[in-house]
């Protein structure tokens, strides 16, 4: 879904316009209504505010769960065991890296999900060593990219069309505090209500796996 499409939607949920119902097959009509209500007295404002509603959307998706989990696996024989202890920086998994979920040994055709670990600060755990051919998949809720107020309109959202769905709601929300609360805060109840779903549904599966080697640690 389109950057400017969540943002229309957005702008319908506050106000049943029909004017701002746009076909966003036509490039060119799409990107000049968009263009139009940023100068729009009646819009502009909400327009203005939106790139912080969404990317506060952003990180509340992003904690709740419902983000399909990627995955990092890493041989045995890639890690440097330290005074017998693995010691794993969690921003040197991914560049997408948010939150972990959990950690699965692969061993001998065995997998064994949920495997202890010791959290050393945010972003480092401290895990046992394993054999040279066995296997950490380390899972974890990847991080939305965020955006800015100069990004273009037709920026594809790379998010499932379930969650993305929810996004307009979130907007609503928490654009229109001051001038409706009430419509505000049933957005709001929608928004969540919505991610409860997703969650209690199909909560995390995983997309990816990506296979990396890491480098030694130093002493």
């Amino acid at each position: 879904m389109k950057l400017g499409e969540i943002k229309l939607e957005a702008l319908m949920l506050c106000f049943a316009n029909p004017e701002l119902g746009v076909d966003i097959d036509n490039e060119e009509v799409f990107l000049d209504t968009l263009n139009n209500l940023k100068y729009d007295e009646n819009y502009k404002n909400y327009m203005n505010a939106m790139p912080g509603a969404i990317n506060r959307c952003f990180s509340s998706i992003e904690h709740k769960g419902i983000l399909p989990t990627k995955a990092v696996n890493l041989t045995g024989s890639s890690l440097l065991v330290y005074e017998g202890l693995v010691r794993l920086d969690l921003n040197e998994l991914a560049k997408d890296f948010c939150q972990l979920e959990s950690i699965t040994l692969i061993s001998n055709g065995v997998v064994v999900p949920h495997m202890p670990f010791t959290r050393l600060g945010e972003n480092t755990v401290l895990l046992q060593p394993i054999g040279a051919k066995d296997e950490y998949v380390i899972i974890y809720g990847p991080k939305i990219p965020r955006i800015k107020i100069s990004t273009p309109e037709s920026y594809e959202i790379d998010l499932p069309e379930d969650i993305l769905a929810l996004v307009p709601y979130f907007i609503k929300g928490d654009i229109m505090r001051i001038d409706d609360a009430n419509e505000a805060a049933e957005a709001r109840n929608i928004f969540e209500a919505m991610c409860q779903e997703i969650y209690t549904g199909e909560k995390n599966y995983q997309s990816e796996v990506k296979t990396v080697y890491k480098q030694e640690y130093s002493a």
